[in-house]
Order: structure tokens, then C-alpha cells, then sequence
């Protein structure tokens, strides 16, 4: 996962060198407020954070984090902010609010363990594409016009579905006991999780 855009210097590793002009980063923190007050406020879901990856350009991956109340709630976050934006949001992930959405590790771990692929991926079909999409398809070799792209989006819900079975709970409560303590690679992060 890439880094989300925070409204700051780029947080990419690769390109620490690029500093986005501060129009761009303006923009990108006032499309994160309207997302954020349109689910917040239009739509009374409980949000807790909204991200948009610099690595998919900025448009197409949409990371939303909330205080899920019910199972229906992941869905309706994901159809509202397709509503509002046309070309953001060709991935949307949701997660619980206990997911820093800006922390790749996090994302990663949440879409590992708290996803079934059958029961929790929507896919929406003959949508709006992007502005710049490079994955559409050409048509007799040359680029198709805008007018006659077709793309598709693909929700995710990454939200806890049940709290956590028995043995989990039991493995976290033994976590300082082991003697692998030294030798982990972020367990530790998740050990107080639910």
C-alpha cells in the first residue's frame, strides 16, 4: 500500500526528494473534507478518518476507517462516496476505527485478517472511469475517447465482522510470555486490538 496524502511533503520512501506544489496539497485536503463531512454529516455514518494513497495518484484508492454500528454501515460508506466523486475511489477499503488508515502495515494486516474474499468484496460494474486510467482498454489499437470508457470499482470491507475467537484472545494474553518476543515483525502493534 502506498502512503496516504496527509497534506505534507511526499511520505513515499522513493521519492523523498518530491515536494508537491502546495496547490495540489490543498486540494487534495479539501477533497478529503468534503468526503469526510459528506459521510459524516449527509450520510450519518460514524467516520473516523478518510485517506486517499499517493501512490494511486490520489483518485484511486480511498481508505475510509469507522466506528461500525452495524453491518450495513460499510456498504452505505462505500456507495456514498462514490456518489460524490466520480473519479475517486476505483478502490475503496473500509475499516474499523482501531486501523491508522495511514499506516500501510495496519491496512495490510486488517485486509489479511479481517476479510473474507466471497463475502466481502463488491464489485460495482459500467461506471465512470478515472481521469487518467491507464488500464482501459484501447479499441482497435488506439485509445478509446473518454465519452466511451466504461471502468468498474471495487468495495472492500475490511471491518471486524465478530470480536475475535477464543484462541486469539488466548495467544494475546501469552504474547510477553513467549520467547519470540525479540524476534517479531509488528505483532506487538495489533496485541491489544479486539
Amino acid at each position: 500500500m502506498g502512503q496516504c496524502n496527509t497534506g505534507s511533503k511526499s511520505a513515499n520512501r522513493s521519492f523523498k526528494s518530491y515536494i508537491r506544489p502546495r496547490a495540489l496539497i490543498q486540494t487534495e485536503n479539501t477533497v478529503l473534507f468534503k468526503f469526510r463531512g459528506h459521510l459524516k454529516n449527509n450520510l450519518g455514518l460514524p467516520v473516523h478518518d478518510v485517506c486517499i494513497t499517493e501512490s494511486s495518484g490520489a483518485t484511486a484508492i480511498l481508505l475510509i476507517s469507522m466506528r461500525k454500528q452495524n453491518r450495513f454501515q460499510p456498504l452505505k460508506a462505500m456507495m456514498g462516496a462514490w456518489s460524490l466523486a466520480i473519479g475517486v475511489g476505483k478502490i475503496t477499503i473500509i475499516f474499523d476505527e482501531d486501523i491508522d488508515i495511514r499506516d500501510p502495515f495496519q491496512v495490510e494486516w486488517a485486509l489479511s485478517f479481517r476479510l473474507q474474499p466471497a463475502e466481502d468484496i463488491h464489485i460495482l460494474r459500467n461506471t465512470d472511469p478515472m481521469a487518467l486510467d491507464p488500464s482501459q482498454p484501447l479499441k482497435d489499437g488506439k485509445k478509446v475517447t473518454p465519452s466511451e470508457q466504461v471502468s468498474s470499482r471495487i468495495g472492500i470491507d475490511a471491518t471486524r465482522k465478530f470480536p475475535y475467537p477464543l484462541p486469539l484472545r488466548r495467544l494475546r494474553s501469552t504474547w510477553r510470555e513467549s520467547p519470540l518476543i525479540g524476534h517479531t515483525t509488528g505483532f506487538e502493534k495489533f496485541a491489544s486490538l479486539e
